[in-house]
């Protein structure tokens, strides 16, 4: 309802916001991008408790956005069509903001969605936006959220100031959802701690070769801890999922060394039991025109820990190492892939992960992911997902 009211609101005050005497902006103003999609999700086997399976999956994303000047205006609704009962089947509004420049000052107000993180195997700064589960189990894919966003520059680097003034839970898996926890989780999501604003600030730091950022945020976690909802002599049949407010400062950081591009990112929580450091460490190495051609490979490493207590939300793994590679052929179809591995020294758990796309028309691309559990039986977070695996394959058209 909060956000039908903020549509509305936006809709309503477009004349205003525009500038156009006449209230309506000219033609040419207006640029139409987004794309639409037609595909499916394979998975290697039915799931054991509902037995659903593969699933066939229409993506709509237009966005039309309006600029004149330092102003700019964009509204990107989504429809999602992807069969009941599974989360994904849904309408949404991936953004609908409106922008100006105040001399050297941004300012951003409406629903959006911001990326922050450098690392390729886990996003531990990523604190913006809730997760949209459903899409994806790690959290790869963001829900928008209502903000007003201001960025100034300083003698170090730009620093950016967001007030979220409405918590928006992520979106689970359903019933019929895969990958998800053996049980289904719960619609209704608890907040002990109520649903308080959240602030986060951002202090990029540039110099030369050398880029960082330092953050803080306070809100609703973007993690939930699931426990069992259990009733008197009977076993639990679904899960509960619990959003505390806490408290997270850390960094990122990009240190080019040579053809070796160093990354790393950390983060501190508060709000559980016990305060607790995440980080990720490790890099890419460039190898530029391989024998002579054009093709570019980078080859990817990096080492996850995560001390969190008992109390907290799971994570993926605890401690895990991740060896991949990118290639980008950099032929006339913009053919691109990545794959790697995660392992989880302790319990031998292995999560494969690899995504391709390319052009296979002016505005057609091809786009394809996989995922495999392997040997996750161990492993407390992805013991769940010992039979999830699965590769998706999307055709995109391209509004240009």
């Amino acid at each position: 309802m909060k956000y039908a009211i903020v549509a509305s609101a936006w809709l309503l005050a477009m004349r205003a916001a525009l500038g156009a005497d006449d209230g309506t902006a000219e033609a040419s103003l207006w640029k139409l991008k987004g794309n639409a999609a037609l595909g499916a999700r394979l998975y290697a086997s039915p799931h054991e408790a509902t037995k659903e399976s593969d699933r066939l999956a229409v993506r709509l994303a237009p966005e039309w956005r309006w600029a004149d000047g330092g102003k700019t205006f964009v509204i990107s609704p989504a429809l999602y069509l992807e069969g009941a009962h599974n989360g994904r089947t849904r309408v949404d509004l991936n953004e609908l903001y409106f922008s100006t420049r105040l001399n050297e000052t941004i300012v951003k107000v409406g629903l959006t969605r911001l990326f922050w993180g450098v690392t390729e195997s886990r996003h531990l700064v990523d604190v913006v936006n809730p997760p949209d589960l459903a899409h994806h189990y790690a959290a790869e894919q963001r829900l928008s959220t209502a903000m007003l966003y201001v960025a100034h520059p300083t003698p170090v680097g730009q620093l950016e100031a967001l007030l979220l003034p409405w918590e928006r839970d992520p979106v689970y898996p359903d019933t019929a959802g895969r990958p998800r926890t053996d049980l289904p989780i719960h619609n209704a999501v608890e907040h002990p701690n109520g649903t308080p604003p959240a602030f986060a600030a951002r202090l990029a730091i540039s110099q030369g070769d050398y880029d960082s950022h330092l953050y803080f945020f306070r809100g609703l976690d973007r993690e939930s801890a699931l426990t069992a909802r259990t009733l008197p002599y009977a076993a639990p049949t679904e899960l509960t999922a619990t959003r505390r407010l806490v408290r997270q400062w850390g960094a990122d950081l990009q240190v080019p060394v040579g053809n070796f591009l160093v990354k790393s990112e950390l983060a501190h929580r508060s709000g559980y039991s016990r305060d607790f450091f995440s980080g990720v460490l490790g890099g890419e190495y460039a190898l530029n025109g391989i024998h002579g051609s054009v093709v570019d490979v980078n080859l990817l490493g990096e080492y996850q820990f995560d001390l969190r207590p008992a109390d907290a939300p799971l994570t993926t793994l605890s401690h895990g190492i991740y060896a991949g590679v990118r290639v980008a052929l950099n032929d006339p179809a913009s053919t691109e892939f990545k794959f790697g591995v995660v392992a989880e020294p302790s319990t031998g758990a292995r999560l494969w992960r690899g995504d391709a796309s390319r052009r296979i028309a002016k505005n057609w691309t091809v786009e394809g992911t996989m995922s495999v559990f392997d040997n996750v039986r161990k492993s407390p977070s992805l013991m769940d997902y010992r039979k999830e695996s699965y590769v998706e394959v999307l055709a995109k058209y391209h509004f240009q």
